[in-house]
């Protein structure tokens, strides 16, 4: 209904004998009655409230939208980013710093901020220090500006929205700060992290309030409400969405979950923050997720795994060359080769963490090239080892193929370089994370940047591997089951205890044990990644 309609048709703003408008009306019409949108569309009425001293009792229409743009704009003189590239963090952090002398530029008490493309901004001052409110700032997609809401229930119509309490008004007031205001902007696309973390929708949100603020008791309120509910549901079946805070120290952010909580609900993330900052909602792969406690004692256990498997392997090393007075068997010089991989692979990755800390991008992708293919040399070894037992079954541990260990290593130490060179040369090395449920314990590790890669390269390398060794296994118990039965076993032969010795020495010689990562996911992850990490960190302990 319009408002001519409502007072018979007259202009009620031009009879103050029948009507009241604007300051004038009566608190009491003023808070009991919510914005009637769609009795107010004629431009005159916006902004205003209007009350019918006629009518009995006198009718009230609330005509002063709650969603309100800025009262003007001020035009940045600082450009930070120029199209298409990233923002960088130093000059977000500058311009953010800025937002204190633009209090005097400000007829009104909000004013747009114009800074340039990808950064988006408004700033909001409160004229009476005695009356000071919650403020709250929403917007619906990057592209729209944002907009100052006075009613919270309308927060609720946005995608994103910002609630600055009155508490954090009263902590800058009581910091000298004459005119409390509060600055908030929207960064896109701003710059990674060192370990490169995804940002929801590359959107970063600054506040600034001309001093610092922490340990509100009434949290700041950021709201990512995702509208599409099926996505938001697939999007939290592959990644954990948490909000993360930046104090702006530093040349890349540094996202800490510190006096940020994570809220989520069917519509989308709620962040509550007890200080002011950079807040962003950094979304971690599920798969890639461990937390710090189990972490750290994972860490631990393949520190000292790889260091007793290193020292072993070396003893065995250090024997073979030199106590040997007469030429070695085959399957010696094959275990001697899978021997050498594996203290390859040992020493690489005890040394990869250090290498990743150094920041060499270089570096990293060399450690990790050279680790991968230690690797990959290791598994085909395995491989080898399979076939050479498979072979002596078949040939009755009568080989005679011409240089058959000299064509075996060649293949053997070739394959996996070739797989490398390949890789390098599509740069898919470098620095990888493996994420905690605290960001300020995540590791960093020269490996793969590839996930996709690392799955068919990797995961589908083993697997050939696996199938071929389980299925030596498979043959050697069935061969000597079948021996047994044609031969009079003796009371030692009958020991459950020599069997498993048998059947453990084959498995770590073939690798099997590595077919526990297999089975490193959904409620069984953290069992089979505990018993992967003894297992083959102690590999090399396990095989003297």
């Amino acid at each position: 209904m319009h408002p001519m309609h409502v007072f018979g048709g007259k202009h009620c703003l031009n009879s103050s004998e029948s009507c009241k408008s604007g300051t004038s009306v009566p608190t009491t019409c003023r808070d009991s009655h919510k914005f009637q949108e769609k009795e107010c569309r004629d431009q005159v009425y916006n902004d205003k409230y209007i009350m019918n001293l006629t009518a009995s009792p006198p009718l009230c229409i609330n005509c002063d939208n709650p969603v309100k743009a800025a009262d003007e704009k001020i035009q940045m003189n600082t450009t930070i980013v120029a199209e298409g590239e990233e923002i960088e963090a130093t000059k977000a952090v500058q311009l953010m710093s800025e937002m204190g002398n633009l209090i005097s530029k400000m007829n009104g008490t909000s004013a747009e901020l114009s800074v340039g493309k990808g950064v988006e901004g408004i700033i909001v001052r409160q004229t009476n220090p005695q009356e000071l409110d919650e403020v709250s700032f929403a917007y619906q997609d990057p592209n729209d500006k944002l907009k100052i809401i006075e009613d919270r229930e309308y927060l609720e119509g946005f995608s994103r929205s910002v609630s600055i309490p009155r508490e954090a008004f009263e902590k800058a007031f009581s910091s000298n700060i004459t005119l409390p205001f509060a600055a908030v902007l929207r960064f896109m696309n701003l710059s990674q992290d060192e370990s490169n973390s995804s940002v929801l929708n590359n959107e970063v949100v600054a506040i600034e309030m001309g001093t610092e603020i922490k340990n509100l008791t009434d949290t700041i309120s950021i709201n990512f409400n995702i509208l599409n509910e099926s996505k938001f549901r697939n999007l939290k079946k592959e990644y954990e969405p948490i909000c993360r805070s930046w104090n702006g120290e530093g040349s890349k952010p540094n996202w800490t979950v510190e006096g940020c909580t994570t809220i989520l609900d069917n519509d989308g993330v709620r962040c509550r923050c007890s200080h002011l900052t950079f807040f962003a909602v950094l979304l971690t792969p599920l798969n890639q997720t461990i937390s710090s406690h189990d972490l750290n004692i994972l860490t631990m256990i393949t520190q000292v795994g790889c260091g007793f498997s290193i020292f072993f392997l070396g003893i065995i090393l250090f024997m073979y060359f030199l106590i040997r007075k007469t030429q070695a068997s085959t399957a010696t010089q094959i275990l001697i080769h899978l021997i050498c991989a594996l203290l390859l692979l040992n020493l690489t990755f005890l040394v990869n963490h250090f290498v990743a800390d150094m920041n060499s991008e270089v570096g990293c992708e060399v450690m990790a090239a050279v680790m991968h293919y230690c690797m990959l040399a290791t598994f085909s070894w395995f491989a080898a080892q399979g076939f050479h037992l498979c072979l002596q079954l078949h040939k009755g541990g009568n080989i005679t193929i011409r240089r058959y260990v000299l064509k075996v290593s060649v293949f053997t130490w070739t394959l996996p370089g070739i797989l490398v060179i390949i890789l390098g040369s599509l740069r898919k090395y470098g620095k990888q994370t493996i994420y905690t449920d605290d960001p300020d314990n995540n590791v960093a590790m020269c490996w793969i940047t590839d996930n996709d890669i690392h799955y068919v390269v990797n995961i589908g390398y083993y697997s050939l591997v696996f199938l071929f060794t389980i299925t030596t296994v498979i043959i050697i118990l069935s061969w000597l089951c079948c021996l047994k039965k044609t031969k009079a076993a003796s009371p030692k032969e009958n020991r459950s205890g020599s069997r498993i010795v048998i059947i453990m020495g084959l498995c770590f010689q073939l690798g099997v044990t590595w077919g526990f990562a297999f089975f490193a996911y959904g409620d069984f992850r953290m069992i089979a990644t505990y018993i992967f990490t003894v297992l083959n960190s102690f590999q090399g302990t396990f095989l003297k």
